[in-house]
């Protein structure tokens, strides 16, 4: 098991038992921090890898902003990679 605070891992334990039918895939980021080797938070780690982003929505629900990423030719919520920090939410 990689070294971390333990915060993701709890938030994902709490998420999975308040929303159960997401129970499989929250099991799927747990494993994710379970796993040896390299670093979950880090970029380099091709198989998987943690990340942090944001929905920012208008107050009457209608309309969202996105930013365009040049390299997928997407449009897509804002956030990156966490390039080794766990503080993912901060």
């Amino acid at each position: 098991m990689y070294e971390h605070d333990g915060s993701l891992r709890d938030a994902l334990q709490d998420y999975a038992r308040r929303v159960p039918e997401h129970l499989a895939v929250a099991g799927q980021f747990l494993q994710l921090l379970d796993e040896g080797g390299e670093d979950p938070f880090a970029r380099s780690r091709l198989a998987g890898h943690f990340t942090g982003s944001a929905w920012l929505v208008s107050a009457d629900g209608r309309r969202v902003l996105l930013t365009h990423h040049r390299k997928l030719e997407r449009w897509l919520q804002l956030g990156g990679h966490a390039d080794g920090d766990r503080a993912l939410a901060g």
